[in-house]
């Protein structure tokens, strides 16, 4: 108390003020601090934000951009196999759906290659909402009339010839990457108005034939011995066996396997649809014949019995199978390959 009165008032007073200036300067600095966090807190929020909405966006974008490529690479395979069926390589069509989108395709037919024989190279574009598909196919054009056998499967053990009874494995086709497109439907449709379905399983033997009187032969029907336009057709749900002798004739479609066995004789095509089905010879004594040809996703085996099963050629047989029953009434049939992209 003693010191302070020595100070004097107005001592007192001084230090009084400069502290309550110090005390109001931290108050005033603490609360620019409060308000420098709270904004750099918001303005990041902000940001973030931004950045999530922004990365959403570009998530949706590239989403999009997928399923439109995808769309119009899908429309590119699309646009090929319809030329395949139709065999028009030149058109144009908009307003596509495929594969969740709605593309424009654009095929450009060129001309055949001369030093690839048989070789056409066509252009297919595809543009889907933002993205676009664009390949050039090289394709094979193979007349498959000329031909005894064509089959997706292996080919062991058997003889092919030609229509004057010469071997010639030239005439024959296996594991080939394209089938021709068979008209099943319609094939199960003339042999039902015929008379010539079964649902079940098949076997024609002693010496039997199928069709029988003046049907026995590849055409149907023979009015007074005179052959018509139409083929036989027979349709069997089912495996068939042809043996001792008995005799088949017509197009013959089996969905099953087929037993070919003691001289035999199959005058006509032979066409098996399933990629499963196994035609086979199983008599080591006699040899087996087909006068026509055989079409399929079939494998033909001898069951190493080497020159048992004989196939000779008709090439008025199988021109009529493949100008009546596929789809699109061709005897060709294309090959294709992605050649490059563009």
């Amino acid at each position: 108390m003693i010191a302070l009165s020595r100070l004097g008032n107005k001592s007192v007073q001084s230090i009084m003020k400069n502290l309550k200036t110090y005390l109001n300067n931290e108050k005033g600095m603490t609360l620019i601090a409060v308000i420098f966090f709270v904004t750099t807190l918001t303005l990041a929020g902000l940001v973030m934000v931004m950045f999530v909405q922004n990365n959403s966006k570009m998530l949706a974008l590239d989403l999009q951009t997928a399923k439109s490529f995808y769309s119009a690479q899908a429309a590119v395979d699309y646009a090929v196999r319809k030329s395949m069926n139709t065999g028009i390589w030149h058109w144009t069509a908009s307003n596509q759906a495929i594969a969740g989108g709605t593309a424009t395709i654009n095929v450009e037919d060129s001309t055949v290659i001369a030093a690839l024989k048989d070789t056409l190279q066509v252009r297919v574009t595809a543009t889907s909402a933002n993205a676009a598909s664009k390949q050039i196919y090289r394709l094979r054009m193979t007349d498959i009339s000329n031909y005894a056998v064509y089959v997706s499967g292996n080919i062991n053990d058997v003889t092919i010839n030609d229509s004057a009874g010469n071997p010639n494995p030239g005439l024959a086709q296996d594991f080939v990457p394209e089938l021709p497109d068979i008209d099943v439907n319609k094939l199960k449709a003339t042999a039902i108005s015929q008379g010539h379905y079964f649902s079940t399983s098949v076997s024609i033997s002693n010496g039997d034939s199928y069709p029988s009187g003046t049907d026995a032969n590849f055409y149907h029907p023979r009015p007074n011995g005179v052959p018509s336009d139409t083929p036989n057709v027979v349709y069997i749900e089912g495996n068939l066996e042809v043996k001792n002798s008995g005799q088949m004739f017509g197009i013959i479609v089996v969905t099953g396997d087929v037993v070919l066995k003691n001289s035999q004789k199959l005058e006509g095509i032979l066409y098996l649809p399933s990629a499963v089905s196994v035609v086979h010879q199983v008599d080591l004594d006699n040899k087996e014949s087909v006068y026509g040809g055989i079409f399929g996703g079939t494998n033909v085996e001898g069951n190493g019995n080497a020159n048992k099963i004989n196939i000779y050629y008709r090439a008025s047989y199988v021109k009529k199978f493949l100008a009546g029953y596929t789809v699109n009434g061709s005897t060709h049939i294309t090959s294709w390959r992605n050649w490059r992209q563009f």
